[in-house]
């Protein structure tokens, strides 16, 4: 007779408990393409930074000497107060940026135009709502793996266009698109990793993700400092995003719980599911032809359509979702809140930026001992609130000429925040059940892109208020917190197939408590 296995439990048998290091490479050659997020979202800190302390007066400009005087050379000096005047090139002031380029002089992005700058950045985000808008159907469409595949060759295409450009308008075009196809392919990427890898791959698979995120920040800033021409690192990006081409083009095939759950083809899902297993391996053994794939044990009902009904249907994963998508709006919001404003929250824009990668780096450690105990809620909980503290309490300006005491705070805050976003990640794939995953991914992930909006013009607040703006990070930040205790805990439990399998769940905990509790009294 047949052995009779769930798609989950076929997965979980792709590789030893063990993880060998045949198995780490792989990952990490998978996962490497996460380095360019902040590769292809960040470079316009460096591109277009406002060199507001790079440049010296010319010696028959009394105007310009007469400032420098008053307030040295500093932002306030060149743009002037009040109906000063802005200090004017070959007039007032030579600038002495020391070989770097920067297209802030050339479109006049200083001062009072510093807004339209914070626009051509923010600009990425909006292709990246629009690129998660329908990236859940057209992964639901198409196939994991397919859209997965076109979407990074869009990245690499639009990296090169951006390197050609010479205006505004199309700078922010090239953004647009360019915002769209990388988050396409990074939700592709996860969503794709969850399917097809594991049970006790999946801590694994998600510290990679982040690991890979936050070395992309370090790897701009020293891209950054090293290279005195911004377009190096998109060159730099494109050639990252090669190196992940070959393993996506050559060895991985389509997620098997995709073509089983959407496709109903399960010979497909078996071929799939063996040449998982000689990638994983390197054992042509099939392992999986003579077995009967079911998608979940207890079919109570069918599969449900992927559609809005079922969200009304089962008012749980509705919760769930509206949950999520605040936390992911939070978390953006802060995230990028900071990335684009550590030229203002810090004395030099590289060492600022090296330490936000590197504090991003560090928040891997500091979540080992939740990954290790399995105790997602507290995590989330735990960190939300501390960034809330940390913000809070901030001091004023006090330190050295390399950092100050604020910027520190800022850091920690953001060590914090960047821990809540690698949870968030691993939690918002395993909350969701296989029939609605790709949708509660792009939805979710699509709320974080409203806020990652704002993340560029957050900038031009701390400039405007820097207290009243961490205040407010610190109110949202202690919401999410608040609201993520409401989440089911998914350690060390199955991700489900249907979305009646959410509300079940959740029905079995509550009688599991309630039998505890009458054990108790008896």
């Amino acid at each position: 007779m047949m052995d009779v296995m769930t798609i989950q439990e076929a997965v979980n048998k792709l590789t030893d408990y063990k993880i060998t290091w045949r198995v780490g490479l792989k990952l990490l050659w998978i996962f490497s393409f996460r380095m360019s997020g902040p590769l292809t979202y960040s470079v316009t800190n460096f591109a277009g930074y406002q060199p507001y302390t790079s440049w010296r007066c010319l010696k028959n400009s009394t105007r310009c000497l007469d400032r420098v005087v008053q307030t040295g050379i500093s932002r306030e000096s060149f743009c002037g107060t009040d109906d000063e005047g802005v200090l004017v090139e070959n007039v007032d002031i030579e600038w002495d940026l020391n070989g770097r380029s920067t297209y802030a002089i050339g479109w006049n992005l200083l001062c009072d135009r510093e807004y339209v700058g914070t626009f051509i950045s923010s600009a990425y985000f909006v292709g990246a709502f629009l690129g998660i808008a329908i990236s859940s159907f057209l992964f639901d469409r198409f196939g994991r793996l397919f859209v997965l595949k076109i979407s990074e060759v869009c990245t690499l295409i639009l990296c090169i266009c951006m390197i050609f450009a010479n205006k505004i308008e199309y700078m922010i075009s090239v953004r647009i698109f360019l915002g769209a196809a990388f988050f396409i392919s990074n939700n592709g990427l996860l969503l794709y990793s969850v399917e097809s890898g594991p049970y006790h791959l999946r801590i694994a698979s998600n510290v990679m993700c982040s690991f890979f995120w936050f070395s992309g920040e370090f790897l701009i800033a020293v891209c950054g400092y090293l290279s005195k021409n911004w377009v190096y690192i998109l060159v730099f990006t494109a050639v990252v995003m090669c190196f992940n081409f070959v393993a996506l083009f050559i060895y991985l095939p389509e997620s098997p719980m995709f073509l089983l759950s959407n496709k109903k083809d399960e010979a497909a899902a078996k071929e799939s599911l063996n040449k998982l297993y000689l990638f994983y391996n390197g054992d042509e053994t099939t392992k999986f032809t003579d077995i009967k794939l079911c998608e979940h044990k207890e079919d109570s009902i069918a599969r449900g359509k992927q559609s809005l009904k079922d969200f009304y249907k089962y008012p749980t994963m509705t919760k769930n979702l509206i949950i999520l998508m605040y936390a992911w709006m939070t978390t953006c919001g802060l995230y990028y809140g900071f990335a684009f404003s550590w030229a203002k929250l810090g004395k030099n824009l590289y060492i600022s930026y090296v330490l936000s990668g590197t504090v991003g780096l560090l928040s891997l450690l500091l979540l080992w001992p939740y990954y290790k105990g399995k105790r997602r809620r507290v995590a989330i909980f735990h960190f939300a609130v501390s960034a809330c503290l940390i913000l809070a309490i901030i001091p004023s300006s006090v330190g050295t000429d390399v950092i100050t005491v604020s910027q520190v705070a800022c850091l920690l805050g953001a060590l914090l925040n960047d821990s809540v976003f690698t949870v968030l990640n691993l939690w918002t794939q395993e909350v969701s059940p296989t029939t609605h995953r790709g949708k509660i991914i792009a939805i979710s992930s699509s709320s974080g892109r409203i806020f990652s909006l704002l993340g560029p013009q957050a900038s031009l607040l701390f400039e405007w208020n820097k207290t009243a703006t961490l205040i407010g990070f610190s109110v949202i930040a202690l919401g999410s917190g608040l609201l993520m205790l409401l989440l089911p805990e998914t350690s060390k439990r199955p991700m489900p197939s249907q979305a009646n399998e959410v509300t079940n769940r959740i029905q079995q905990i509550k009688s599991k408590i309630k039998n505890t509790e009458s054990n108790e009294e008896v």
